[in-house]
């Protein structure tokens, strides 16, 4: 079932034709680009993200493949979809999802008798576009456990330590709910705010970050080996890090892994 574009809204295009008429610069350059987006819901699932595409022209051939999460149904956040959006689009790395868009989107009213789902639908919620995925890590974790995911520690170390440069901190990386699989790879998203409203617990919550990420990575390799060294001295070294210098700790942790 596809679920209808939200209809344009006139004030906005007012608002872009009068800000192009107003701007006298030589320098600076303004414009826009109107999309269009479809997914797809199967609602005998559950599931709260949904594949679909995303069009910047008539392409007959189809758009580019997105994934619409519904941010409704993600709890565990105070944040608006526009404040995760703008987060998550601050970090550009490749263990971090993309976002392309926020939209609030509805499905047309039905006559027939329709689930409790398909009335939500109704109703509208919050979606935000990423990138396509393939699973949650929930999903990849209950169907896909004998499928490789290919070095979860080191570049997803090197992507929350980017986060932390940037100014922001995940926050949630406890458990699997803001871990994505694609491909081989997995990838973080739903970025949890910025360190400078944090004033002198910054510090603190940077480490934070990498404790819950290796909390997480103990849950995804504790049962394939139980005897297993090198994990364990890996893993440790996230001990080390809230004791010791930081710095020093986290080059030691690339080492090791």
């Amino acid at each position: 079932m596809e679920v209808d574009h939200d209809p344009i809204d006139d004030g906005y295009i007012d608002y872009i034709r009068t800000q192009w008429r107003k701007n006298n610069s030589k320098c600076t350059v303004m414009g826009s680009r109107i999309s269009f987006y479809n997914f797809v819901i199967d609602y005998a699932s559950g599931k709260q993200h949904y594949d679909g595409e995303l069009f910047f022209k008539e392409n007959k051939q189809g758009g580019i493949p997105v994934t619409f999460m519904n941010m409704d149904a993600k709890g565990g956040t105070k944040l608006s979809v526009e404040e995760i959006f703008r987060l998550d689009g601050k970090v550009s790395n490749k263990r971090i999802l993309r976002p392309f868009k926020y939209t609030f989107c509805k499905q047309k009213s039905f006559n027939d008798e329709c689930s409790e789902a398909e009335r939500d639908m109704m109703k509208g919620c919050w979606t935000l576009c990423y990138d396509k995925l393939d699973y949650t890590l929930d999903e990849w974790v209950l169907k896909l456990q004998n499928h490789e995911i290919r070095d979860p520690g080191k570049e997803l170390i090197k992507a929350i330590a980017q986060i932390h440069d940037c100014g922001l901190f995940h926050g949630s990386l406890a458990g699997y709910n803001n871990y994505v699989v694609v491909g081989d790879q997995l990838k973080l998203f739903n970025i949890g705010g910025c360190l400078e409203s944090l004033h002198d617990q910054q510090h603190s919550r940077k480490i934070q970050d990498f404790q819950e990420f290796r909390d997480t990575l103990k849950m995804l390799l504790a049962p394939s080996c139980k005897q297993w060294p090198e994990r364990d001295r890996f893993l440790n070294c996230f001990d080390d890090a809230a004791t010791l210098n930081f710095c020093v700790n986290f080059k030691k942790i690339e080492r090791v892994r």
